[in-house]
């Protein structure tokens, strides 16, 4: 009776963890980002929320993600049981921020510096599902 228990127990807990399936997300929607560094730098790519708002907003924490080496890839995730078009629907604007800085300049300069100065950003650019679908699902730098 208790192996019976344990299971019926054991099966709720793991129906009730599963992540649901956002209805925004169909067949064909993208669950990741790739990022192709072009570059001969070693750099980071940030995704900002605050779109039109350009300003960098709060702390920055450079091991959050991992380096993009000269060319070489990085995938984003948009989650468990999501997609980036949900997310990109769930925007006011429907669009986002992508900053992109250089590694030596994020390891160099204090946080607030580069916030404040922009020094080691070397790009902000737009993107929204359009641009996207037009360049495959890749942000490439430069």
């Amino acid at each position: 009776m208790n192996k019976y228990i344990i299971f019926f127990v054991g099966l709720i807990t793991l129906s009730s963890t599963c992540a649901k399936k956002d209805e925004n997300c169909t067949s064909d929607a993208h669950n990741s980002i790739t990022f192709l560094n072009n570059s001969k730098k070693k750099i980071q790519f940030e995704i900002y929320w605050n779109y039109p708002d350009s300003t960098i907003i709060g702390a920055f924490t450079s091991s959050k993600y991992e380096v993009v080496l000269p060319n070489k890839t990085q995938t984003r995730g948009a989650g468990p049981g999501s997609c980036w078009e949900s997310v990109f629907l769930g925007l006011k604007s429907n669009k986002e921020w992508i900053y992109i800085f250089d590694q030596d300049s994020l390891q160099t300069i204090p946080w607030e510096t580069i916030r404040k100065t922009n020094r080691g950003l070397l790009e902000r650019r737009v993107i929204d599902i359009n641009y996207l679908n037009k360049n495959n699902w890749t942000v490439t730098y430069p």
